[in-house]
């Protein structure tokens, strides 16, 4: 059995947080009084850093096959 450990996923988790938040802070209707794109940026990913710790203590990062794999980056 394989687990898709956090370090498998984490330039993906990156790269959607980054689109996110371009979009957001793109964004003229949006303002955030005292936080820094950065400040929520790191604060969010490591929100979800520990939901994939926790995914992989309930062995729901494991897979055994390319399709398990594929079910297992959904959870993502």
């Amino acid at each position: 059995m394989n687990v898709l450990t956090w370090k498998d996923i984490e330039i993906y988790a990156e790269s959607t947080f980054d689109t996110f938040f371009k979009g957001i802070f793109c964004s003229d209707k949006f303002i955030v009084s005292g936080w820094e794109k950065s400040d929520l940026e790191r604060n969010s990913l490591e929100w979800v850093r520990q939901g994939w710790e926790i995914l992989i203590k309930l062995e729901l990062a494991n897979y055994s096959t390319e399709t398990e794999r594929s079910k297992v980056i959904i959870r993502y």
